[in-house]
C-alpha cells in the first residue's frame, strides 16, 4: 500500500497533498486503499509519480499490493483487504479497511494463515485415518 512507501520515505500524506495540490481526503483514501488508483483520476497519478520520483507503473503496483509473504499475499481492493494463497486465486476476504485493521493486517492475515494450513492438515489427517 502507498501508505507503507510513504513511511518508507518519510512523507506524510498531509505533506504529499501539499506538495501535489491533490486534496487531502483524495490522497489518503488512496494511501490506505480505500480507493481504487483505477478510479483515481490519471493527472493525479501522474503528479503523485512525479514528486516521488517513480513510474506510473510502479506507483500503480505499489497501491495494488499491500503485503507479500512467502506463503500468501494481502491486496487491498474495495476498500477490504484479502488474502491470497500463493498458487491459488481464490481470495478470502479479511476485514474491512480502517486505520485498526490497517494496524494489525499482518497479524491478522498471518493468523488466518495459520488457520487455514491447520484446516487442511487436520482434513488430510482425517482422509488418511478413514482411508
Amino acid at each position: 500500500m502507498l501508505i507503507y512507501f510513504l513511511k518508507q520515505h518519510n512523507i506524510s500524506v498531509k505533506d504529499l497533498s501539499k506538495m501535489t495540490c491533490i486534496p487531502y481526503s483524495t490522497l489518503n483514501d488512496l494511501a490506505n486503499g480505500k480507493v481504487d488508483i483505477n478510479n483515481v483520476r490519471y493527472g493525479y497519478i501522474k503528479k503523485i509519480a512525479e514528486i516521488l520520483k517513480i513510474s506510473t507503473n510502479t506507483l500503480e503496483n505499489i497501491c495494488a499490493s499491500s503485503i507479500n509473504n512467502k506463503n500468501y499475499q494481502v491486496r487491498v481492493h474495495n476498500k477490504a483487504y484479502y488474502l491470497i494463497l500463493n498458487g491459488s486465486d481464490k481470495e478470502i476476504r479479511l476485514c474491512n479497511v480502517n486505520s485498526l485493521s490497517s494496524r494489525y493486517i499482518n497479524d491478522f492475515a498471518q493468523w488466518e494463515y495459520e488457520e487455514l494450513t491447520e484446516q487442511k492438515e487436520l482434513d488430510d489427517w482425517r482422509e488418511k485415518i478413514i482411508y
